[in-house]
């Protein structure tokens, strides 16, 4: 994933699992109180106000500090969240952030981007589609389902037996969110999204649950 966005430009920055509740929410546009912060099920530490990071995301943040503008960026890493682990769930996981911020920059720009990382791993014939969502520090938010490898789109456990997989969400940054990372939303506009690894490397090797990743399990990790 790091080649195929290398190939259009991206460079690869790093984040800290442990985060301040200013970079991993207030700062990308979560009031105090939203109830976004709550469907996060953030781990927190003895300090009220630090946790581990929900999300790559906060990433942007920092990147953009140090940066600024125009900058094509993204940020490997683990994420932490009080989930009920399943077949595509899991209370630890992996994302990778990414982001592009220029003059001009639009929607369109952050569909083709989405489309070219899929068709690099997966191959042209690749099925995806976009839907409408909500996030916060975007807007518009979009949701991107690529079509289940494992079971073809007849239904699995991994896909919930829709025949489709959660990717990649992003969307145009939100204006607050360039604001609060010291970049004018008169004159620069963005796109983020923050991919699945997880996800995307079970439907890579057809693996049916996520959870196999992390269980040890010496019969399956000598398949790799």
């Amino acid at each position: 994933m790091k080649a195929a966005f290398g190939q259009m430009g991206f460079q690869t920055f790093a984040g800290p699992d442990v985060e301040t509740e200013a970079y991993n929410f207030s700062l990308l546009n979560f009031p105090p109180f939203h109830p976004a912060r709550d469907s996060y099920d953030t781990f927190f530490t003895t300090r009220p106000d630090v946790l581990l990071r929900t999300h790559t995301s906060p990433a942007q943040i920092r990147v953009m500090r140090e940066s600024g503008a125009p900058v094509r960026a993204v940020v490997p890493g683990a994420c932490y969240r009080y989930d009920q682990p399943d077949a595509s769930h899991n209370f630890m996981f992996y994302q990778m952030e990414g982001f592009a911020v220029g003059t001009e920059i639009c929607m369109g720009d952050l569909l083709v981007a989405i489309a070219a990382l899929v068709q690099m791993l997966f191959g042209e014939e690749s099925r995806i589609r976009f839907r409408g969502h909500y996030f916060p520090f975007t807007e518009p938010s979009i949701e991107t389902d690529l079509q289940c490898t494992v079971c073809g789109g007849s239904g699995c456990r991994l896909c919930k037996h829709s025949g489709w997989v959660e990717v990649i969400p992003g969307g145009m940054i939100h204006p607050s969110v360039l604001r609060n990372a010291g970049i004018d939303p008169t004159r620069f506009s963005g796109f983020a999204f923050g991919a699945g690894v997880d996800r995307i490397a079970a439907l890579w090797y057809r693996i049916p649950d996520i959870r196999l990743l992390y269980e040890n399990d010496l019969r399956f990790l000598e398949q790799f």
